[in-house]
């Protein structure tokens, strides 16, 4: 499930970013890994930012994109299943980059 999750946010990362193309950087944390996955391009409205994980939301400037608005929703999803965090950070024609945190697993 976390490749699907990870597959889908660096596709739409590079669908959405000017040149194609996504940063991946990853740190280890307090009990957790992060990855970073950043894109450079139009950035995302601080308006649609709240909806971006609801089912079948499409980002005002998203719409001339193909997609339906559930990539993002399923990411959630299986990121919340893993007992993860995830969170978004965007500037307007500039960047933006989710931040998700995934817990190490304790045995």
């Amino acid at each position: 499930m976390l490749r699907t999750a990870f597959v889908n946010i660096i596709e739409n990362g590079c669908k959405f970013s000017y040149d194609g193309q996504v940063k991946v950087l990853c740190a280890i944390g307090e009990g957790e890994v992060k990855i970073f996955i950043k894109n450079r391009g139009f950035g995302i409205l601080k308006s649609d930012i709240p909806h971006l994980f609801d089912p079948f939301f499409r980002a005002e400037r998203a719409t001339t994109f193909k997609g339906y608005g559930i990539g993002l929703p399923l990411v959630h999803r299986i990121i919340k299943h893993h007992k993860g965090t995830i969170e978004v950070d965007s500037v307007e024609n500039e960047e933006t980059t989710f931040i998700i945190g995934i817990p190490f697993s304790h045995r």
